[in-house]
């Protein structure tokens, strides 16, 4: 009997704001799940910021975001 284990894996990846890691990030992710055939969730931490700001009712402006002290 073969018993098949499914691996979780997060992967982290960093970059300079502005240089297009989120694109490429999205393209590559849908190109891994066509190949693949498996789900794969993409978590972009700047959109999370924005949304959670949004839900406190505060405006953040994108190209300053990352001087904001905490939300909370």
């Amino acid at each position: 009997m073969v018993e098949i284990y499914r691996v979780l894996m997060k992967i982290f990846c960093t970059g300079v704001s502005g240089s297009g890691k989120a694109d490429y990030l999205k393209e590559s992710t849908k190109w891994c799940s066509e190949q693949k055939r498996e789900k794969i969730r993409l978590i972009n931490i700047g959109d999370l910021m924005f949304e959670t700001a949004r839900k406190l009712g505060q405006e953040i402006k994108e190209e300053k975001y990352l001087i904001y002290p905490s939300l909370h």
